[in-house]
């Protein structure tokens, strides 16, 4: 395109092919020049967090039909290491920032790690082709490297342990026992800190939280004093205002004869008020 036509010309005709783009774009706008900010400002497990097992347990305890998306997701601080009893981030884009940041400072907890290693063993099992070539393996191998491991075998496991029994190695995904406890504490130790099992963990679990109606049913107090819903409503007011629904009062508000003059009456009075002039 001509360099003398207007930017904004030139972007608004490249969105215009694409259906949602233009969406995406001012989403990411938003998110780099407010949600973003927002965010990095606030200190993990202050401000926001993931619980842990035991405040999650805490949690269940004290209040047993506590949500799921508590325990899955951040929810607000209100000090260090105090997560709030019952709250939780309205905002979506809110929420889905702090917990990324969370799960990221904090680590992935061992029941998640459990939780998408299952996940990535029954979808190994739907793959074809050799074992350590399928994509769910090579995406595990993935993960234990960049946790500073290897896959190794069980008779290289044996021989590792021999000769040093810290190395930061684990069995391949299909022969991973999950109920072992042994085992699970091991792939905790070594992938929680995984940012692609960071990921792998929340593009899971947000599609099943992160759910919300496309419409939603609300009403203002035009809708509710107006005779919209009701065909009598009744209103008391302490503050002489006008601002009401015009169903409710059509010529106006209709104000108690004298009561203004009462007030200044009572705030006038020697008997209750007393004046001081100050120099």
């Amino acid at each position: 395109p001509d360099k003398e036509e207007p930017l904004h010309a030139r972007v608004m005709e490249a969105l215009g092919s694409a259906h949602g783009q233009l969406g995406l774009m001012n989403l990411g706008h938003t998110w780099v020049n407010v949600l973003l900010p927002h965010v990095l400002s606030k200190p993990v497990r202050v401000a926001y967090g993931v619980i842990t097992m035991q405040e999650w347990k805490a949690v269940l305890n004290a209040a047993p039909q506590s949500p799921v998306s508590r325990f899955k997701l951040a929810v607000p601080f209100v000090g260090k290491d105090m997560p709030s009893t019952s709250s939780e981030f309205a905002q979506p884009d809110v929420a889905i920032g702090f917990t990324i940041l969370a799960f990221h400072y904090q680590g992935l907890r061992q029941e998640d790690v459990k939780t998408t290693l299952a996940e990535a063993q029954d979808s190994l099992e739907g793959e074809s082709g050799p074992m350590s070539e399928r994509p769910t393996m090579e995406k595990y191998k993935h993960w234990v490297n960049e946790g500073g491991g290897e896959v190794k075998t069980p008779l290289e496991l044996m021989s590792d342990e021999l000769v040093d029994a810290g190395q930061k190695n684990t069995l391949p995904l299909h022969q991973l026992q999950l109920e072992n406890t042994k085992q699970v504490a091991n792939a905790h130790s070594l992938l929680k800190n995984s940012p692609s099992l960071i990921a792998e963990y929340l593009n899971y679990t947000f599609p099943k939280l992160m759910t919300f109606q496309d419409k939603k049913l609300s009403a203002s107090g035009e809708d509710i004093g107006g005779g919209v819903l009701f065909d009598t409503v009744l209103g008391f007011s302490g503050t002489p205002n006008d601002l009401l629904p015009y169903g409710m009062c059509p010529t106006g508000c209709q104000f108690e004869v004298g009561c203004e003059g009462e007030i200044l009456h009572v705030l006038s009075d020697p008997a209750r008020v007393t004046m001081e002039v100050l120099s």
